[in-house]
């Protein structure tokens, strides 16, 4: 430890490697640009899991495992007062091993204050404790492996260009985290592991900035508002976001947010719900995965590009209202609603939807505005329901032309009947210009 000499009571706790989503890692393996590459670094938390076996370090911090099968490990280093140290895919042979690195250094946790107002640097390896809300105001440099471990319910609010520009200097994946510090973040979890519930969550990151905002490189846990970031002009990418309220909330702007993987939100994953003061800028939503969250996308006002993306297994995978929405090139996988357009206008083209358990896509009206556009030269392959759906709850009708559904491809498909329109409910007086294609598939 350092500055120590007494090296003792740290426990040593080793690990079985947490299994890799085999879905992901087919799309990985099968298009490398896109999202970015899952590894134990992106998904070991020992909070989550039982150790395999466990010891404690002596005086002069020398530990021995006992009857380890051979194999790999996640192997974890944990004091409390001391930052978390991960060694990841540690091989094990039978008999004694010694590891590859010859000693781990664990730094003492650095405790931060309220306010922030001379230049800091964030360092690699330490663990930076923020117990209650804070804000920086002055330029910050974060290392590569720091930790800033954000107290349950509190926030940390960056000003001015605090933090302007984070870029990985290494060809890790985790330039720093953003986490919360609460359910034994500096100690073993013995008993069975659970997934951490919301009121452990810390609040959010707040980021502030006049200038360019270029962020990357880093993983953002267990936040109920995520990273919120208000800028004139923003990139975001080569990042992870898992097990979140909300991952990443954009407060106006023009944004790409390139080579990401976001999972498990509860609520709205990614929302671009507050763009009316920025009205006329464009978001680019592109090379990204979204996996099991509530809501993948949320967007109002703004118009919303989505490129080639895959959107797999979440409850809504798009979700426009009063905007502009223009999707292509994505392929959308077994979600349950992929995309729920409402007073907007949507050009839908060149993408595949697979496996949709309820409907492809909806178009509905918000505030006495029908939404209209075109769906064209798609894929839809084993829609359980429908491939899309009108619905309203002003009595507005749609008129023969809001919709142009033509040149699509259909197959594999179980469903009666293929449109919920007209004929499937009085009430509802909708037309389509629709005219199935069944000759072959359309090419990207």
């Amino acid at each position: 430890m350092s500055g120590m000499e007494d090296h003792s009571d740290v426990v040593v706790a080793l690990y079985e490697l947490v299994s890799i989503d085999s879905q992901i890692e087919e799309i990985n393996r099968g298009f490398p640009s896109v999202g970015i590459v899952l590894s134990q670094e992106t998904e070991f938390d020992h909070r989550l899991q039982s150790p395999t076996k466990y010891t404690y370090t002596g005086v002069d911090g020398s530990f021995r495992l006992e009857n380890i099968k051979a194999g790999r490990y996640n192997l974890a280093f944990l004091k409390e007062g001391f930052s978390v140290r991960y060694v990841y895919e540690l091989s094990l042979k039978n008999g004694d091993n010694a590891l590859p690195e010859g000693q781990v250094v664990l730094s003492q946790i650095v405790t931060m204050p309220q306010a922030v107002t001379t230049p800091f640097t964030f360092e690699s390896g330490v663990q930076y404790y923020f117990p209650l809300n804070a804000v920086i105001t002055a330029p910050v440099t974060v290392n590569s492996g720091a930790i800033l471990a954000i107290e349950a319910g509190r926030r940390v609010d960056f000003h001015g260009m605090a933090l302007s520009s984070i870029k990985g200097e290494v060809s890790s994946f985790s330039k720093f985290r953003w986490l919360t510090s609460a359910y034994s973040l500096n100690s073993l979890q013995s008993q069975s592991p659970q997934m951490l519930e919301p009121n452990l969550y810390f609040d959010r990151v707040n980021i502030y900035s006049t200038e360019y905002l270029d962020i990357s490189d880093f993983k953002l846990s267990f936040a109920n508002s995520g990273m919120v970031i208000s800028a004139p002009l923003a990139k975001i990418e080569k990042s992870y976001f898992s097990q979140n309220n909300t991952a990443l909330v954009i407060n106006g702007g023009e944004v790409t947010i390139q080579n990401i993987f976001h999972k498990d939100s509860k609520n709205r994953s990614i929302d671009f719900a507050q763009n009316h003061a920025f009205n006329g800028n464009e978001i680019l939503y592109r090379d990204n995965i979204s996996k099991n969250n509530l809501i993948g996308l949320y967007c109002s006002i703004m118009p919303l590009k989505i490129e080639n993306n895959f959107m797999v297994s979440n409850e809504t995978a798009v979700y426009v209202w009063d905007g502009q929405l223009e999707a292509t090139g994505n392929t959308f996988i077994e979600n349950h609603r992929t995309i729920e357009n409402l007073g907007s206008y949507a050009t839908i083209r060149y993408n595949d939807f697979k496996g949709s358990g309820f409907v492809d896509i909806i178009f509905g009206e918000s505030r006495g505005n029908r939404a209209n556009g075109t769906i064209n030269f798609n894929n839809f392959y084993e829609t359980r329901n429908f491939y899309f759906r009108m619905t309203t709850s002003n009595g507005l009708i749609a008129v023969v032309g809001d919709i142009d559904a033509t040149n699509n491809y259909f197959i594999n498909n179980n469903i009666d009947p293929q449109i919920w329109d007209k004929h499937d409910n009085a009430n509802l007086l909708y037309e389509f210009v629709y005219i199935p294609r069944a000759m072959s598939e359309f090419n990207k």
